[in-house]
């Protein structure tokens, strides 16, 4: 059985921070191992997703309770602009600077995906 929460729901609410002009551009960049023999793989090749999202600072809550540093950012992407679904080995890179990703967690609708990154 599919949750209501998904699908409609998701757009739905994906819709609604596009209309409100509140997500800008973002890129989750993934490193794949080279394809040469496994004794010599070759160097590695970079590829980069373009989405859309929005940063947050963290509850001084999070902080507090040491569940994430003082320093980490909150990117919360929009699950309808992405290609690909952010692994920790991926980097995020959102108004021109790049971070590495620490936690994913996305959303029950499935509408945003919450990533907790560190510089």
């Amino acid at each position: 059985m599919v949750s209501i929460l998904e699908g409609e729901l998701a757009e739905t609410i994906s819709e609604a921070l596009v209309d409100a002009d509140i997500p800008y551009d973002v890129v989750i960049t993934r490193e794949v191992p080279g394809d040469g023999p496994a004794y010599d793989p070759g160097p590695p090749t970079s590829t980069d997703y373009s989405c859309k999202g929005f940063t947050e600072a963290f509850d001084a809550d999070y902080i507090a309770g040491g569940l994430v540093q003082s320093s980490d950012l909150k990117v919360v992407l929009l699950a309808s602009t992405l290609e690909i679904t952010p692994e920790l080995s991926d980097s995020v890179t959102v108004r021109g600077k790049t971070y590495s990703i620490i936690n994913i967690a996305p959303d029950p609708a499935l509408a945003t995906i919450a990533l907790q990154v560190r510089s």
